[in-house]
C-alpha cells in the first residue's frame, strides 16, 4: 500500500459546513474531538469525482477507469464497487485553524432583502492549511494512480458557495513531480487502451499448520468508524453505528491479507470451521489511553445481559452499585430505593489488577455525526441525496482471531510492513486505521478470575438458532444449544443456567451477491452459567471449538464466546486529551486572566456582558488599530459606552500589546465573569 501526503492551502474563507447548526448559526464547520476544524475526506473525494468526470467528458474519454479507482456511488439494491484508494480527512494543525462568522442575505426582484433569507455560516479563515493522506492499493506510478492524482490537483475550491469565491485553494501532493498537464497528457494517450486489471495469485499457497493459535489484534482508528447497527435493506438516509466491529469484518480483513495466494486459498480459509474471530471491542479513545500497549493493557468483553448498575450516580454510598445474577451467589431482595438497578449496553474492561473489571457504558462512548449530500448520484435517485452518518469517534479496539501458527506469524510480519486497513461503511473516506498483532498464549478473555466459584460464559458474537428450536422460548433455545456444545467437549450439562436474548439479523457480503437471508440468532451478551469451575484446559477447548451447531456459522463471524470476568468494580473514566499551549502564549493568557480577575473583583462599574461580546465581534472582523480607534470614539460619543471608563486603560493596553487571539480570549472571559456576577442577567 502506498501512502501519499497532500496539503490544501486556503486562499479565501471556506464554508465547509456540516449541515448542523444552532440558534444563531445556520451551519458550523466540522470539528474533530479536540475542536480542530477539518475538511471531510468524503467532500474531497466528491470534488475529485466531479472534476474527473468533467475532464473526461470534455476529452471524450471513457470514465470506466474513474469508477475503478474511486469506486461507484453506493445505493440500496446495488453492490458497492470498492474504491482502490482511501482518502483520510484533511485536518488542520492543532490550534492553528481560525474561524469566523459570515452573514448573507438574498435580494428579491426589487433589490431589497428577501424575507427569511438571512443566514449566518461559520467559515475557516484564509491561510489555513489542511493536511491529509491518500492510501492507495494501486501500483505506484501506474495509469490508475494518475487518475486520482489529477483529480486531487484539479480541486480549486472547497466547501459551499464556491461559485461566489469561497474556499479557493491550492493542492500539493508530497513526492509527486508531475504537473497536472503532464498527468492529463498521459491519460489522454493511454486511457483509450485501458482495460480493467485482473488480480492474479503471485505466490505458492502454504498448507495450514496443525497448531492453531490465538492472535491479539489491536486496531487504532485514524478516522471515525461506522458499522451499521441496522440492516442494509432498511431504506433510510440515516446510518447508525454499533460500538463493536463485528467478527465477520475481522475475518474479511484477515482473508484479504492472504489475497496473494489466490481465490482457492482464500475460500479454503474462509470455509474452515476452526477459523474463528471475535469482535473488536473498544478499550480507549485515541490519544486518551495507552498508545503502546503492555502485557497488562486492557482488553474488553461485551457486558453480560445479567449485569446491572445503579441507575443514578455511582459512588454515593448506595449499595449495591453493581449486580450480576450470573456471578453473585446471593443478591439482596431489593436494591436501594433511590438507586434502581438497570441494564446497560457496553463493555467490561479487563486487566490484571484490582481496578478491573470496569464498565464502559455504550452511551458514554464518543460519536461522530456528519451530514452530507450526494450531488452526482450514479444510481439516479435524487430523493436520497442527503445522508446523515453516525460513527464512532476514533478509538482503540482490541479482539482475537484463531489462525494456523504459520499464517499467524506471516500475518504479524505483514502488519509490521503494512498496518493500514479500514472497517465499516464508506471505507474509502473513513474507518481507516492501523492494526498490530501478536500471538498470546492464554488470552484474558479465556481466563477464569481467581475468585470465581463457577464457570460463566458470555456470548460475544451472534449464534444461529437451528430451525428445530424455533418453537422454544429464548432461554430454552440457548439451553439446548449450550447442552450440545458442552457435551461435544465432554462437559456435563446437567446443572446449567442461561439468560438469553434473541433477534433477527441480516447479512451483507459483496462477494456473494449482496444481502444475505435473515437468520434468527442468539445475540451478544447472552449468558451460559455452569455450577462447576472448569479447568483452564477445558475452557480453552470449549472456546476454540466455537459455540455453534451450524458448521457455516464461523463463515458469518458467529460462535465466539468469552469467559465472564466478574461484575464491574467501577465505571470506566476517560482521560480527555488536554490541549497544549505554547509556553509564551500560556504566559500571556495567565496575564490576561489576572487582568480580568482584577477588573471584576475591584468593584468597578463594568459594561454588560452583551456590550463586551459586541466589542469582541468587532475585534474578530477588524484590525486591532481599527478596533482601538472605534473603541475610543464610541466612549467619547456614546453615553452607553461610558461604563467602559474604569477599565478603558486595561483594554487599551491589550489592544497595544497583545495578539488578537489573546484579546478575544480575554474579552470572552470578561463577558462570562460579568454574566456570572449578575446571576445570568445581561
Amino acid at each position: 500500500m502506498n501512502v501519499w501526503k497532500f496539503s490544501m492551502t486556503l486562499h479565501s474563507d471556506a464554508q465547509i459546513g456540516t449541515g448542523l447548526g444552532s440558534e444563531s448559526v445556520n451551519d458550523h464547520v466540522p470539528r474533530d474531538m479536540n475542536g480542530s476544524p477539518f475538511c471531510p475526506g468524503a467532500h474531497i473525494k466528491g470534488l475529485m469525482r466531479e472534476s474527473l468526470f468533467d475532464i473526461f467528458e470534455n476529452r471524450g474519454l471513457d470514465p470506466a477507469i474513474i469508477r475503478y479507482v474511486l469506486g461507484r456511488s453506493f445505493d440500496v439494491g446495488k453492490l458497492e464497487a470498492e474504491s482502490s484508494i482511501r482518502l483520510m480527512d484533511a485536518v488542520s494543525e492543532e490550534n492553528s485553524a481560525k474561524t469566523l462568522l459570515v452573514t448573507r442575505t438574498a435580494l428579491d426582484e426589487y433589490g431589497t432583502a428577501k424575507e427569511t433569507s438571512l443566514r449566518t455560516d461559520e467559515a475557516v479563515r484564509t491561510g489555513t492549511v489542511f493536511r491529509g493522506k491518500v492510501l492507495s492499493d494501486l501500483p505506484k506510478y501506474s495509469l490508475e494512480e494518475c487518475v486520482w492524482q489529477l483529480g486531487l490537483l484539479s480541486i480549486f475550491a472547497i466547501g459551499g458557495n464556491r461559485n461566489r469565491g469561497c474556499g479557493q485553494c491550492s493542492v500539493k501532493i508530497s513526492g509527486l513531480n508531475a504537473s497536472p498537464s503532464e498527468l492529463l497528457a498521459r491519460l489522454v494517450q493511454e486511457v483509450p487502451n485501458w482495460k480493467t486489471p485482473t488480480p492474479k495469485s503471485t505466490a505458492q499457497a502454504p498448507e495450514f499448520s496443525e497448531k492453531w493459535v490465538p492472535v491479539r489484534l489491536t486496531f487504532r482508528a485514524d478516522s471515525p468508524v461506522c458499522v451499521p447497527a441496522t440492516a442494509a435493506a432498511v431504506k433510510t438516509n440515516l446510518q447508525t453505528t454499533d460500538f463493536s466491529i463485528p467478527a465477520s469484518a475481522v475475518r474479511g480483513m484477515i482473508i484479504r491479507r492472504f489475497e496473494k495466494y489466490g481465490a482457492e486459498f482464500m475460500d479454503q480459509l474462509f470455509g474452515s470451521p476452526r477459523f474463528l474471530a471475535w469482535p473488536l471491542q473498544p478499550v480507549s479513545v485515541v490519544g486518551e489511553g495507552d498508545e503502546k500497549f503492555k502485557p497488562n493493557s486492557p482488553v474488553s468483553i461485551r457486558v453480560s445481559l445479567t449485569h446491572r448498575a445503579a441507575k443514578f450516580t455511582i459512588g454515593d454510598a448506595l449499595e449495591p452499585e453493581f449486580q450480576d445474577k450470573a456471578w453473585d451467589e446471593d443478591l439482596p431482595q431489593n436494591a436501594a430505593s433511590k438507586a434502581p438497578m438497570k441494564a446497560s449496553d457496553g463493555v467490561l474492561l479487563v486487566r490484571d489488577d484490582e481496578s478491573c473489571p470496569q464498565l464502559w457504558k455504550a452511551r458514554s462512548m464518543p460519536h461522530d455525526i456528519r451530514s452530507h449530500g450526494v450531488h452526482r448520484n450514479e444510481a439516479g435517485n435524487p430523493e436520497r441525496g442527503l445522508y446523515t452518518v453516525d460513527s464512532m469517534a476514533p478509538m482503540v479496539w482490541r479482539g482475537l482471531v484463531l489462525l494456523p501458527k504459520n499464517l499467524a506469524n506471516e500475518l504479524i510480519e505483514g502488519f509490521k510492513t503494512v498496518s493500514e486497513c479500514a472497517f465499516g461503511t464508506r471505507r474509502s473516506v473513513q474507518g481507516m486505521g492501523r492494526v498490530t498483532a501478536e500471538i498470546v498464549e492464554t488470552p484474558a478473555e479465556w481466563t477464569l478470575p481467581e475468585k470465581a466459584e463457577r464457570t460463566v460464559f458470555i456470548v460475544q458474537s451472534p449464534v444461529s438458532i437451528p430451525f428445530e428450536l424455533h418453537e422454544k422460548n429464548a432461554d430454552g433455545q440457548l439451553r439446548e444449544m449450550a447442552k450440545g456444545w458442552l457435551e461435544k467437549c465432554g462437559v456435563s450439562a446437567s446443572e446449567l443456567n442461561v439468560w438469553a436474548n434473541t433477534g433477527v439479523l441480516f447479512g451483507w457480503n459483496v462477494k456473494r451477491k449482496g444481502q444475505q437471508p435473515p437468520r434468527q440468532v442468539i445475540l451478544p451478551g447472552s449468558v451460559i452459567q455452569l455450577n462447576e469451575k472448569l479447568p483452564a484446559e477445558k475452557i480453552q477447548e470449549l472456546i476454540e471449538n466455537g459455540f455453534f451447531l451450524d458448521e457455516t456459522d464461523p463463515q458469518r463471524g458467529f460462535g465466539a464466546v468469552s469467559v465472564h470476568p466478574g461484575k464491574a468494580v467501577r465505571l470506566f473514566e476517560r482521560k480527555p486529551k488536554r490541549l497544549s499551549l505554547d509556553k509564551n502564549e500560556n504566559e500571556e493568557r495567565r496575564k490576561i486572566t489576572q487582568d480580568v480577575l482584577e477588573m471584576t473583583d475591584s468593584g468597578n462599574h463594568l459594561p454588560s456582558a452583551s456590550q463586551v461580546r459586541a466589542l469582541r465581534r468587532i475585534c474578530v472582523v477588524k484590525s486591532l488599530k481599527e478596533v482601538k480607534a472605534y473603541f475610543g470614539d464610541q466612549i467619547s460619543k456614546d453615553t452607553t459606552w461610558q461604563a467602559w471608563g474604569m477599565i478603558k486603560g486595561t483594554i487599551d493596553n491589550w489592544l497595544d500589546n497583545q495578539t488578537k487571539e489573546i484579546i478575544l480570549f480575554g474579552l470572552e472571559l470578561l463577558a462570562d465573569l460579568i454574566l456570572t456576577k449578575n446571576n445570568g442577567k445581561e
